[in-house]
């Protein structure tokens, strides 16, 4: 590595292979990490409450030993928080400083006097220049979709709502837009029809911890020469906030099913939602049925039922769910009135 001991990175994403991934090469040293704001705004059930304490707590001062919080809550905690006790117990045993980017200022000026090499995104917001300019050398966006296709939030649901046949792990330098900076590299693989948005982040995921830290290392080192991405072959994605809006007329039950359970695990607090009049309500589960009681085809957003779930005719297909589990009360409560005021 022409001489280096360690690559100075600073992670900022919730995502805790990655982290696991960068802490299990003594090539890098993982000087600090961004902090989860999404970490303490959900969930009322006490050992949730009880991470989140510790995780703000951590962040105020790393010199507090609270290691042995990671066991207890492991096995308490809400299914949904689970993920997150492998991110913090990598940052608790390895005493690492964690950081609020709210200003960007303050950011730079922590990565500049902490000597970043690299700053590692693995998330969806936008980082200002100042910040991803500030590392010695520049910043890598982890971008799942063969860029310059599907540039945006979710582009593993974009892969499925297109039917790609293939898809990408891209590692690009950071710019001022999204998604658009020079490649430094990206491993195709194949998309089957028969994919589910898990099985894709599986695949996603062995290419990364395959490489993820070669990449970091060849582009230190000045083996990497980045390539433009073609703009004549670019494509976008919806807005994060926009895409949680259910439309029973243009989308597929297979499309609805997927981003309603991918929000439910990604991110809790911003479900989807149907939209009934100027009333939001929330869906947190939704499926593809095996077999239908009603299997005729109707026209989209026509309810009938089988058993005691109610099926909903979308664009392509039908989606299964139940009023009264895996949704708010107000979405259970509108779905039923809906399907009793409607017609035999």
């Amino acid at each position: 590595m022409n001489g280096r001991i360690t690559i100075r990175v600073f992670y900022a994403g919730w995502d805790a292979k990655t982290l696991i991934y960068l802490l299990n090469d003594s090539r890098i040293q993982v000087i600090g990490v961004g902090r989860i704001e999404t970490l303490t705004e959900y969930s009322c059930w006490p050992p949730d409450v009880l991470l989140a304490i510790g995780y703000r707590l951590y962040a105020l001062n790393p010199r507090l030993r609270i290691t042995a919080l990671v066991p207890l809550l492991q096995r308490l905690c809400s299914e949904r928080w689970r993920r997150h006790i492998e991110y913090f117990d990598g940052v608790l045993r390895n005493r690492i400083p964690i950081v609020g980017m709210e200003s960007a200022q303050a950011t730079t000026n922590w990565l500049k006097d902490n000597n970043a090499d690299i700053l590692l995104i693995n998330a969806g917001e936008l980082i200002p220049e100042q910040i991803y300019k500030a590392p010695k050398f520049g910043s890598i966006n982890i971008h799942p979709s063969q860029l310059p296709r599907h540039r945006g939030a979710l582009p593993t649901l974009w892969t499925l709502k297109n039917a790609d046949a293939t898809s990408a792990v891209t590692y690009h330098l950071l710019d001022r837009n999204a998604d658009t900076g020079d490649i430094l590299k990206q491993i195709q693989f194949d998309v089957s029809a028969d994919d589910t948005w898990q099985n894709l982040e599986e695949k996603i995921d062995n290419i990364v911890r395959k490489t993820l830290v070669e990449t970091i290392v060849e582009w230190v080192d000045g083996r990497t020469v980045p390539r433009k991405q073609d703009p004549a072959h670019a494509t976008k994605t919806a807005k994060f906030d926009n895409y949680r809006e259910i439309d029973l007329d243009e989308e597929s039950a297979k499309e609805i099913a997927a981003k309603i359970q991918y929000y439910a695990h990604w991110s809790p607090s911003t479900p989807c939602y149907f939209r009934f009049g100027r009333l939001a309500a929330s869906v947190f589960d939704a499926q593809i049925p095996d077999s239908l009681g009603d299997s005729a085809v109707s026209t989209p957003g026509k309810i009938s039922r089988c058993g005691r779930r109610l099926l909903l005719q979308t664009k392509v297909g039908k989606l299964s769910v139940n009023p009264l589990a895996g949704m708010s009360a107000v979405a259970g409560g509108c779905l039923i009135l809906k399907y009793l005021a409607s017609d035999p």
